[in-house]
């Protein structure tokens, strides 16, 4: 779809146009530029929304891949804590190994930061040094480790 007709000519160019046209069912130049028009308004105050944190589609995909991971494996957690590692279902008698369904999780927040690191929306050596300030950081409040 193109993002902005300037002209009518310019529209009617455009295939998304003509199914807008078979959509809203205009008939004549009057409609059919009063559609153009609209579409050009709706257009102008769609496009800033979508863009008012800079990033682009491939980098938002990225950051949304890794809130869902990182959601999962919150809800892996919350298994372990609630079942233990290792649960049976009180009403089936089926096994559920939650560590097993843990590593998954953890694994997959691990590749999710693989995909922003690789593609340099975060720096892999920040990541890293990050980690390992955390672990010298945390030392006074763990205790049992």
């Amino acid at each position: 779809m193109s993002d902005y007709w300037p002209t009518f000519e310019s529209a009617a160019e455009d295939p998304f146009f003509h199914q807008l046209r078979g959509i809203m069912g205009t008939e004549n130049y009057g409609q059919d530029d009063n559609l153009r028009r609209v579409v050009n308004m709706v257009i102008t105050m769609i496009v800033p929304l979508q863009s008012f944190n800079k990033l682009t589609p491939t980098e938002t995909e990225r950051l949304a891949v890794l809130t869902e991971e990182m959601g999962e494996s919150l809800q892996a957690v919350g298994k372990v804590l609630r079942h233990g590692y290792l649960a049976t279902d009180g009403l089936t008698g089926k096994q559920y190994d939650n560590r097993q369904d843990l590593a998954i999780e953890l694994g997959q927040v691990e590749h999710a930061i693989h995909l922003l690191t690789v593609n340099e929306d975060l720096s892999a050596q920040e990541v890293a040094t990050a980690r390992l300030d955390r672990a010298d950081a945390i030392k006074p409040y763990l205790h049992h480790q």
